[in-house]
């Protein structure tokens, strides 16, 4: 009955799936299906609650970020009449299609506004750090190589996906470093603290740099636009704060980084896999820069792997969504991938801008910004437009909360400048007596 809840329950599926899957044997395999269709059930309940209460569920999906992400989508579908991987595009397919549906057309109704979106972040610091301490208790967890995995179903030759649980530790120490509670709330901000270090954590343990590295760059690119500065004492507990941030992950590496995942994070380790997702990004394009044909509306659905022959016939992509978009899907695939980017970034200022003088809003409308901002990074090391729809769902979550807030002012608020054509607006509009409602 409170759809925020349900947005948390979604944003985290999949490291949740695989908690539960290691500590409850009888989820696994086939069934470990049934988390999956729970979580969905609960937010299909939770929009359903939203209609039956009388909102405006569908009028704020109808955006431009929207549109051209579900034209896209249909681009997408479209180039599997003219793909050379026709084979590895129906496997990622058929694995990822119902995420479509949840991340993109469900996940999105689950938010009225950016104070739905801040009441939904307690519980992902509170849930997420309860997660990342399971999954370091667990037995099942153990390295896999130089990564610390998860054994989902209970076999060592079966381990769960790190870069999921690596995701989640990244959104958790995004969520912790720029979220603002007051300085009443001791508790609360305990568990900030606990879950920076805990998810930074997770990330470094499972030896998932960028996952790593782009939380702690958004942790600190972020943090002046979540804090209110108005004069030299707030100025100076910025800059101590962002201090405490940099400490922060200096002391996350120092207790997370052992023998096993050192080798990880050492300069050539990281040089080879700059080079290795480089080199995939150059094959691409070079391919499609061979084919004029294809440069209008690109090679097709997971044409990479038709470049670059995997062991056993896999599916193999270019790990970056970017690419994927101009050379899988031309400049057509291109351009509406930069509308959604453009407009889902106007979104989010205009949402910052509403709500900039109140502390806790301001984080929040901040936090959405830079988990936005944290999964367009990560498309561009391990992104795969087939796969899973990111970060293309959290352009639409922000897109959407955008527009229903502007809705719901329009509706209540006399104010031209809250109406769409307000240049129409007379005085012969307003009512006998103006709505007192607060603003």
């Amino acid at each position: 009955m409170r759809p925020r809840w349900a947005f948390v329950l979604v944003t985290m599926m999949f490291p949740l799936k695989q908690t539960l899957q290691a500590y409850i044997p009888s989820i696994r395999g086939v069934s470990g299906y049934g988390v999956n269709i729970a979580v969905a059930g609960v937010a299909g309940f939770a929009v359903l609650a939203r209609v039956i209460k009388g909102e405006r569920v569908v009028a704020p999906f109808v955006n431009v970020v929207s549109i051209s992400v579900l034209a896209m989508y249909l681009l997408v579908l479209t180039s599997f009449s003219y793909t050379p991987a026709i084979e590895g595009a129906t496997v990622l397919l058929k694995e990822s299609w119902p995420y479509y549906i949840l991340m993109m057309l469900v996940l999105p109704l689950l938010l009225r506004g950016v104070g739905d979106f801040r009441s939904s972040l307690t519980a992902i610091l509170c849930v997420g750090l309860a997660l990342s301490v399971f999954i370091f208790l667990s037995p099942a967890t153990g390295f896999l190589g130089t990564r610390m995995v998860l054994s989902v179903i209970g076999r060592s030759d079966k381990s769960g996906n790190p870069l999921a649980i690596a995701e989640l530790g990244g959104m958790l120490a995004v969520v912790a470093a720029l979220m603002w509670y007051g300085g009443a709330s001791k508790i609360l901000n305990l568990v900030r603290i606990a879950a920076f270090l805990v998810g930074l954590g997770l990330g470094i343990a499972s030896g998932t740099r960028g996952q790593v590295f782009s939380a702690a760059i958004v942790s600190l690119l972020f943090f002046p636009m979540a804090r209110q500065v108005k004069n030299l004492k707030q100025f100076v507990l910025l800059a101590l704060s962002v201090g405490i941030v940099g400490g922060g992950i200096y002391l996350a590496f120092d207790l997370f980084l052992w023998s096993q995942n050192q080798s990880r994070f050492n300069a050539t380790q990281m040089t080879i896999g700059v080079q290795d997702r480089l080199e995939r990004v150059l094959v691409l394009l070079d391919a499609w820069a061979s084919q004029p044909t294809a440069w209008l509306f690109g090679l097709g659905a997971n044409a990479f792997s038709s470049l670059i022959r995997t062991t056993g016939g896999a599916a193999d992509y270019v790990h970056n969504t970017a690419a994927e978009a101009l050379c899988e899907y031309g400049l057509v695939g291109a351009t509406l991938y930069t509308i959604g980017l453009y407009f889902s970034y106007r979104a989010g200022v205009r949402i910052w801008a509403r709500v900039k003088e109140d502390p806790g809003l301001r984080a929040a409308a901040t936090i959405l910004i830079a988990i936005s901002t944290y999964s367009l990074l990560l498309s561009f090391k391990q992104g795969c437009i087939l796969g899973l729809p990111a970060p293309f769902y959290w352009w639409m979550v922000v897109a959407y909360i955008d527009k229903s807030e502007r809705i719901n002012e329009a509706s209540m608020m006399p104010h031209a400048p809250l109406i769409e054509h307000y240049e129409e607006y007379t005085e012969q509009d307003q009512p006998a007596e103006p709505a007192t409602t607060a603003a």
